[in-house]
């Protein structure tokens, strides 16, 4: 009886750990080429948060819809002036960094699947965000 319980056990753990390891999932701690990320990418879920001297807050969604294309040079455009609408990009292992020509720096985290994104920072004026991405077809 105990080693019929242990086979099961084992059975599940085994399928959870698959299960755990999906295909196009963004893994946040691997590095990141910015070759990965060329291209352009719609934002399909988004959330805010802010505290500045005007106060502070939250918000979901707010960029949906969004499209950030990166190139191959570095530069990226965007269709939201929170990303400012174009500026630098650069990867160093798993960070990014967004420079906008309008002067705002965006910084944080980069996970890149063939067809997923997802960027998680803050910004040097007191905002962070955790935005999601799928590339533009």
């Amino acid at each position: 009886m105990k080693k019929n319980v242990f086979l099961v056990l084992m059975s599940v753990l085994v399928c959870a750990g698959f299960a755990a390891c999906g295909g196009d999932d963004d893994n946040s701690n691997e590095p990141v080429d910015l070759s990965k990320m060329v291209g352009t990418w719609v934002c399909t879920a988004s959330q805010d948060w802010w505290t500045t001297e005007k106060g502070s807050g939250d918000v979901s969604g707010a960029m949906v819809g969004v499209e950030l294309t990166i190139n191959s040079d570095g530069t990226y455009k965007s269709s939201s002036s929170r990303f400012g609408l174009s500026g630098l990009w650069s990867v160093s292992g798993s960070s990014f960094t967004a420079k906008s020509n309008g002067g705002r720096t965006m910084s944080g985290s980069a996970a890149v699947g063939s067809n997923s994104m997802r960027l998680t920072g803050s910004t040097t004026d007191g905002y962070t965000f955790d935005y999601s991405f799928e590339r533009k077809k």
